[in-house]
């Protein structure tokens, strides 16, 4: 800024310079022809003459070079040439006022007066923007005249002298004044050209802005004439630039006279219009209009609002689906004569498949199983999926007679069931689900929603305890057994912290030596509250709910511990311990089971862990590989309940057990049962067979004691021996045998 003011400041002084320097020549050869009348020394006035010359020429030359080029060198030293040169003429033509000294007429001299002041005065004038180079032009001159003036001695000459100085203080003020005014000139003109310059980058910012907005503007008149657009507006619109008259699909949407906000879709693009009246004074001059894409934040919506509807797999509405559907299915019935059903359809074991498989697999059967549920029902009717293995199907519109619906909701319920268990086909798999469903028959206006999907997923418990793949209808008295199943998995979840287990221990017996060689350890549940809830259906909800890896981590660790005990005074080969499911499919199971061994140092070969069939039964392969790997550990592995599932003799070759155990089921009709002692003479055969150690379980008479023998059963347990014992019971049977064997050998 400082930069430009001073070049403002020399365009001014050089501006005006030309004429003071052509009255400056004029004035400098009238003055040589005044003096050389009266001057004594002609070379004198002749040297100042051409000194005078050179110093006005030099100056002029500066000004041509100035207008030519100013804008190549910097404003500082141009003044700095510019004062030298001043400062030299300012001297020289000063110099010239002492060659009065030799002239005494009057009328010279008031020609020299009149010529100082003429030239002074343009001088000063010329030079008023910078005041002290005028003041000093004008003042040195003046100055020298008028005091050769008072030496004359005479009165015209002080008169003279006096009308000068008069002059003199007269011209101070007016170059003051000038000087005053150019200042302000300059500011203004600054101030003019900066708001100027302001207001152009104001101007281009906003015409950028105009044209590279990223939302379409576009200015119009009051018949929907398209004054100005920029580019943005003709992308979005797919309008040809050169479009005069807006078309219908956008004016029917745009407000000239009020501001309007409008939502279209043009060209497959979803489209937000905003128009505004632009008005000066009271008259409307047109309108502005904005248009913004918002085709990607719609189709967010849609998406989010698909999300918060349908389950993101199955791609069937989701639980927030289900109950605005029921709201709606509730109001319909309390107008028109009619009743719907809520069935809860829940896939048996689908856990399983989950822990052995895999999730990935689980998903497709879950997507697969969605869609035969949408082709088994009919097209008024709805389904939405819970979550998990969960779904909910509604029939509609039924009739509101309860024994017909009834009958017809069966008959759906047993088509879904059907469709359920068609074989899955998951390369290398083929899969068969059955399905537990509950229904609710709704008929009345006034029924919760919730409490409505509540009473259908008791029903579908209620099926489940009556032995799954079936179909239940809900009665009230199912909400008391709910509600105890609740209460008893809230014990079990708490069952390890309030010490409420304890592990009982029964002898496995050797036939041939006729001692105990290993123990069984055997859960316990001492809950005041639930005393008759058995053993079977504890373990079962244990799993439903997961509270069983706690129960099963807390019961590995207390049957190494007093086994561990029980060796330091007894010769006992192994401890066998029931795994369930969900322990051996979790991840950290081999490293849980080994560090608990380590802890309490235990042999693995001393720890047999019993699976049932249900653990291998969906998935061999993750079976079999968790299988070796204990056993190349050392751990030992039991089939339990052999024989009353899906028993399969490709099990025993396909998997690495080392014992297994004859259900007591089998045991129980020995030896007068022609079957079961066909039964259990192939199982140990089979055993043999393989190489495997066998164990029958519950031998409770002497006769069944003696069949096993003749067929060779390697060991045995049973009440013919013991109940299962607690472990200061168990401590006290080992050490009364041990003293009979004492005894007899004695």
């Amino acid at each position: 800024m400082e930069r430009d003011f001073n070049k403002e400041l020399l365009d001014l002084v050089y501006k005006n310079l030309k004429v003071s320097l052509l009255g400056l020549f004029v004035s400098t050869i009238v003055l040589y022809l005044v003096y050389e009348r009266y001057v004594p020394s002609p070379t004198l006035l002749l040297v100042w003459f051409i000194a005078m010359l050179l110093v006005t020429g030099a100056r002029f030359l500066d000004l041509l070079l100035y207008q030519r080029q100013r804008g190549i060198q910097e404003p500082k030293r141009w003044e700095r040439r510019f004062f030298i040169l001043l400062i030299l003429s300012t001297l020289l033509w000063s110099f010239a006022a002492l060659f009065a000294l030799w002239v005494d007429d009057l009328a010279p001299l008031a020609l020299l007066a009149a010529i100082y002041v003429g030239v002074t005065v343009g001088g000063a004038l010329s030079l008023a923007p910078y005041l002290k180079a005028a003041l000093t032009f004008l003042s040195l001159p003046l100055l020298i005249y008028t005091g050769v003036l008072i030496t004359k001695g005479e009165t015209y000459a002080y008169e003279l002298a006096l009308l000068l100085l008069f002059f003199y203080i007269f011209m101070v003020a007016m170059a003051k004044r000038l000087h005053r005014q150019f200042l302000q000139l300059l500011v203004t003109k600054q101030k003019y050209l900066i708001e100027k310059n302001m207001a152009h980058q104001t101007q281009e910012r906003l015409k950028a802005v105009f044209e590279h907005s990223p939302v379409g503007i576009f200015f119009y008149d009051e018949d929907y004439r398209l004054i100005d657009a920029n580019r943005s507006f003709f992308e979005m619109t797919q309008l040809d630039p050169q479009t005069k008259q807006l078309p219908a699909t956008l004016a029917d949407h745009l407000g000239c006279k009020e501001s309007q906000e409008r939502y279209i879709e043009l060209n497959e693009r979803h489209l937000k219009l905003l128009s505004s009246p632009i008005i000066q004074g009271k008259r409307l001059l047109g309108a502005v209009g904005i248009v913004s894409d918002i085709t990607k934040e719609r189709k967010l919506l849609q998406q989010t609002e698909y999300q918060a509807r349908y389950d993101h797999l199955t791609k069937i509405p989701n639980r927030s689906s289900l109950f605005e559907y029921l709201h709606q299915a509730l109001q319909r019935i309390a107008t028109q004569q009619e009743s719907f059903a809520v069935l809860f359809v829940d896939l048996d074991d689908f856990k399983n498949i989950n822990d052995s498989l895999g999730h990935h697999v689980g998903d497709q059967i879950l997507v697969e199983i969605s869609n035969r549920l949408k082709r088994a029902i009919r097209r008024s009717d709805f389904i939405a999926r819970l979550g998990g293995d969960e779904f909910v199907v509604v029939l509609d519109h039924l009739d509101p007679n309860r024994s017909t619906t009834a009958k017809i909701v069966h008959k759906i319920a047993q088509k879904l069931h059907e469709e359920i268990c068609k074989p899955i086909h998951i390369a290398p798999l083929t899969l068969r689900l059955t399905s537990s469903i509950g229904v609710v028959l709704v008929e009345e206006a006034s029924t919760d929603p919730y409490e409505i999907v509540k009473f259908a997923d008791i029903a579908m418990y209620q099926a489940k305890r009556m032995g799954k793949n079936n179909t239940q209808f809900f009665q009230k008295e199912m909400d008391q057994w709910i509600k105890r199943r609740l209460e008893i998995e809230s014990a079990l979840r708490n069952a390890v912290k309030n010490g409420e287990l304890t592990l009982h221990y029964q002898p496995i017996v050797s036939l041939q030596e006729d001692r105990t060689i290993a123990l069984e350890a055997l859960l316990r549940w001492n809950n005041h509250r639930f005393k008759d809830v058995g053993v079977e259906e504890m373990i079962q909800i244990a799993e439903e709910c997961g509270a069983i890896l706690e129960i099963g981590a807390w019961g590995i660790n207390r049957a190494l511990e007093d086994f561990r005990r029980l060796r330091e005074s007894f010769d006992l080969e192994r401890i066998a311990i029931n795994i369930s499911i969900r322990q051996f499919n979790e991840p950290d199971f081999i490293a849980t089971i080994t560090k608990l061994a380590k802890l309490h140092d235990i042999p693995f070969e001393a720890i047999e862990l019993e699976i049932t069939e249900s653990i291998f039964i969906n998935n061999k392969e993750q079976a079999r590989e968790i299988m070796r790997e204990l056993r190349k550990l050392g751990f030992q592995l039991a089939i339990d309940d052999f024989g009353t599932g899906y028993s399969s003799l490709s099990y025993l070759k396909y998997l690495p057990f080392t014992t297994l155990k004859i259900d007591r089921t089998f045991i129980r009709g020995l030896p007068d049962d022609r079957d079961d002692a066909a039964l259990v003479h192939t199982i140990v055969s089979i055993a043999k067979g393989f190489n495997l150690e066998l164990v029958a379980e519950g031998v409770e008479e002497p006769s069944q004691l003696a069949f096993l023998r003749r067929l060779g059963c390697h060991l045995y347990q049973g009440y013919i021996k013991s109940k299962p014992l607690q472990y200061e019971q168990i401590h006290h049977l080992l050490a009364q045998e041990r003293q009979c064997r004492s005894t007899a050998t004695s």
